[in-house]
């Protein structure tokens, strides 16, 4: 948004989402309830890939003049790969996989020119997708290859690598001030961004071998996140001239394998 006279304000605003903050399963990957399969291999995956970014621009000039510029990413898409209950796997090699996989950045920048401009910018990132692999109860695995896993991983340094920046002000005028805000979330303590396999009452998991072609299971859950963000605020005036930064990372994760099945 653009804004220009005597008493000027210019706002503007842009926010991106993916996915639904109900905790709804949105990419489900597997085999239902009561299956029995033989097969020479299965793999089953469920993933979620996305790149998603947010950016505005707001600009004003006049006597006493006003700009902000407000975005935001927030993403929810959660994947479940899952062995029914009371399904049987009976295959030489089995892989069963859930990931999450996302890049996601926000920028904001805001511009203003002229008496007592008062210039923000404001970025609000949230991520809380999940990553599930159930072996459901009474599943039964028999395989000589297995690998099990949940991978949650997200990326946001689209904007604040290099040269560039996720918040940018300007302001020129006697008397300025910039206010800068900038909050990105992974995972809450009542929604962490997680990575789960739950192994389920009376689930069994074997791996068969020999000496000679010793089997394979491998049960593994993993959560990576990369954050960069970079604030710039340039004020030109005479005295009087303030920026106030605010940012801030707040990491809540979990990576666990939930086990009451019998495996080896």
């Amino acid at each position: 948004g653009i804004a220009a006279g005597g008493l000027a304000v210019g706002i503007m605003q842009a926010d991106a989402e993916i996915g639904s903050a109900t905790g709804a399963q949105e990419i489900r990957a597997g085999l239902e309830s009561n299956v029995h399969l033989v097969a020479s291999s299965l793999s089953i995956q469920a993933r979620a890939e996305g790149d998603v970014n947010a950016e505005s621009v707001a600009g004003s000039g006049g006597g006493f003049v006003g700009a902000g510029a407000i975005s935001g990413v927030q993403r929810y898409r959660d994947t479940l790969a899952i062995i029914g209950e009371d399904s049987k796997v009976e295959v030489r090699t089995l892989t069963v996989s859930s990931v999450g996989d996302s890049d996601a950045d926000a920028q904001a920048s805001a511009v203003a020119f002229g008496a007592g401009a008062g210039i923000g910018a404001e970025l609000t990132n949230e991520f809380l997708n999940e990553a599930n692999t159930i072996i459901d109860s009474r599943a039964s695995i028999e395989a000589n290859y297995i690998l099990i896993s949940s991978r949650n991983n997200i990326e946001k340094d689209k904007f604040g690598t290099g040269s560039g920046v996720n918040l940018d002000t300007v302001a020129v005028a006697a008397g300025s001030g910039s206010g800068l805000v900038s909050l990105t979330e992974v995972g809450t303590e009542a929604d962490p961004f997680k990575a789960t396999v739950d192994v389920r009452t009376g689930a069994s998991i074997r791996a068969l071998g020999t000496y000679d072609a010793p089997g394979l299971l491998s049960i593994e859950t993993r959560t990576d996140f990369e954050l960069v963000d970079r604030t710039n605020a340039d004020q030109f005036g005479a005295a009087g001239s303030n920026v106030i930064a605010d940012g801030r990372v707040i990491a809540n994760t979990q990576a666990r394998v939930n086990n009451v099945g019998d495996y080896n």
